[in-house]
């Protein structure tokens, strides 16, 4: 039997989509987007879990679908391996700082 251990993709229990938003509008700012690049997507989410789903137009005009995490803002945008949940970048997990890479280089799809 294999086991896969994905840290960051768990449940998350304290969470609500006012933190999921504040942490949108930080991803926005880190990456010198407009204020209107982004918007959420409610139909999308996985709030059971604690995701919030928005879309994102990156520079290059592209949409990217960005799962994020309701909990704490500073424990998310740390993005601290085995301590910081990950963010969904188009269906793929990744920690802050490479999720902030992934939405600014994509240029299609």
């Amino acid at each position: 039997m294999n086991i896969i251990i994905n840290p960051g993709t768990e449940t998350q229990t304290k969470h609500s989509e006012e933190n999921a938003v504040e942490i949108a509008k930080t991803i926005s700012k880190d990456l010198k987007l407009p204020t209107d690049s982004w918007k959420r997507t409610p139909e999308k989410d996985d709030s059971g879990r604690g995701w919030y789903s928005f879309t994102f137009k990156n520079k290059h005009n592209q949409t990217i679908e960005v799962d994020i995490p309701g909990i704490d803002h500073d424990t998310v945008v740390k993005g601290e391996p085995w301590v910081s949940p990950r963010l969904y970048v188009d269906g793929n997990s990744w920690l802050y700082g490479y999720a902030l890479g992934f939405i600014e280089r994509r240029e299609s799809n």
